[in-house]
């Protein structure tokens, strides 16, 4: 096997992605849509409640079809996230009605 074979399957194993990342992005991707964090390209804090909500919708169908097939450590953080980012939209929500 070259370098180069080796160096390809060096990259690819560490970007492997686990259930936890890909939750954690999607976690972070709510984030930015509510504002409470810079959007990592723009650097921009920006809102986009819709793709909030919507971001948090697609969590809970992860949640309900992922029901019993998570490790109890899997199964925390994805109900943590969720827990925190409706918490975090309801305020986000609150903000803009006071805003208008």
């Amino acid at each position: 096997m070259s370098d180069t074979d080796n160096r390809t399957k060096s990259e690819a194993e560490t970007k492997k992605i686990d259930f936890g990342s890909f939750i954690a992005s999607l976690y972070m991707s709510a984030l930015v849509s509510l504002g409470m964090i810079a959007d990592p390209i723009t650097k921009e804090k920006r809102k986009n409640l819709q793709f909030a909500q919507e971001t948090i919708e697609i969590l809970k169908i992860l949640q309900d079809k992922t029901k019993g097939n998570l490790t109890e450590d899997e199964k925390k953080f994805l109900d943590d996230c969720v827990y925190k980012l409706m918490l975090a939209y309801v305020e986000a929500a609150k903000e803009e009605v006071r805003q208008d």
